[in-house]
């Protein structure tokens, strides 16, 4: 029996190579797992594939605002009352009929019509398509100047949201600013527009005026029929109170394609800066940022229940896997050279001792 004890180091090699092969299959699976098994446990977007291969998705309706969860009243019983009451003491109460059936209608992926004709602050006739170049983005409001609150709200939210973005107007994106309020003239609507020129920051000297000026559209109402069809295209419903002689309607900003596509919802009167520039980037399809944002595009994703853009998790998982891959890679290219040379270095020392054997011997022999 052979008891010549073993080298270590001859040893250890192929156990520790073993083991750098099982991380790498790791890390592979990792990288290949599929997306709809990762959604179990963390909320993804479908890809592309997916997408096409599932029937076209229903639009999406944010939930109805006029009805509010609110607790019921015990009965005498310790019940709850209330026309939907259930075990966690609440009940569905409506909120006036004014406002029902207001919700917004998520037409995402949807292209806009945009041969609906408006007209501009000069009173000239304006298809919406001269908003749109195919090359940059939009963000689009509809409002109605005279609302006594949510219209200016929006307007207010989303002027000081826009100058802090890094992104300027008619170089980056558009801006388009509908009133649907048909009793609201051209002369309105330029009004506006000059109260929005003046109070824009953005307006650094590195792009020229002419340009931030053509990107911003304050557009009034030609024809009540054409905006309402542009609306409900949008998702976007509203309606005249005679009692009042106002307008009910949601509180919603939309980012849009070149092409006229709804991108994004962002709903409220509240506009973070990264919401938005996440929105105009993600709409603009790669024709506008930096390398770095179309990194960032790619680790964040819209959640629609926080209504804001949230750090992809499985993004961040396929990353660390591929990173994990990359590493382990290199260890084992390392090892495999490294054993390479060892191999060669011993196999160059075999050789070596037998030539000086031989020498030894053609001397041994000629000396005597």
């Amino acid at each position: 029996m052979d008891r010549t004890p073993r080298n270590p180091s001859t040893t250890a090699t192929p156990t520790r190579g073993r083991a750098l092969l099982g991380a790498l299959a790791l890390a592979v699976a990792c990288v290949c797992v599929s997306p709809a098994s990762a959604e179990d446990a963390v909320e993804a977007s479908p890809g592309p594939a997916a997408a096409a291969s599932a029937a076209p998705p229903k639009p999406r309706t944010r939930p109805d605002p006029i009805v509010d969860v609110m607790p019921s009243k015990p009965s005498a019983s310790g019940t709850a009352t209330g026309p939907s009451a259930d075990p966690f003491g609440y009940t569905m109460v409506e909120a006036p009929s004014a406002i029902a059936g207001m919700q917004i209608i998520e037409n995402l992926g949807k292209r806009m019509p945009l041969d609906v004709e408006f007209l501009d602050h000069d009173g000239k006739p304006f298809k919406m398509q001269q908003a749109f170049d195919g090359q940059k983005p939009v963000v689009l409001a509809l409002v109605y100047f005279r609302c006594p609150m949510l219209c200016q709200l929006v307007m207010q939210k989303l002027t000081a949201t826009i100058n802090e973005l890094d992104l300027v107007a008619g170089k980056d994106y558009q801006l388009v600013i509908v009133s649907f309020d048909p009793t609201e003239l051209p002369e309105v609507v330029k009004a506006q527009r000059q109260a929005f020129l003046t109070t824009y920051t953005r307006d650094d000297g590195s792009v020229p005026r002419e340009t931030i000026e053509r990107g911003v559209h304050f557009l009034a109402t030609k024809s009540t029929t054409e905006t309402r069809r542009f609306a409900d295209s949008i998702g976007f419903p509203y309606r005249y109170l005679p009692e009042s002689t106002e307008y009910s309607h949601g509180t919603v900003i939309f980012a849009l394609t070149p092409d006229g596509t709804a991108s994004r919802y962002i709903y409220g009167v509240q506009y973070p800066v990264k919401d938005l520039r996440l929105a105009v980037l993600e709409a603009g399809q790669g024709k506008i940022g930096t390398t770095i944002d179309r990194v960032l595009m790619w680790c964040f994703h819209w959640n629609a229940s926080s209504n804001s853009y949230v750090i992809g998790a499985f993004r961040w998982m396929q990353f660390g896997a591929t990173l994990t891959m990359v590493i382990v890679g290199s260890v084992l290219t390392l090892l495999w050279f490294g054993e390479r040379r060892r191999r060669a270095r011993a196999k160059l020392g075999t050789s070596m001792g037998v030539v000086h054997g031989v020498l030894a011997g053609v001397g041994g022999a000629s000396g005597r």
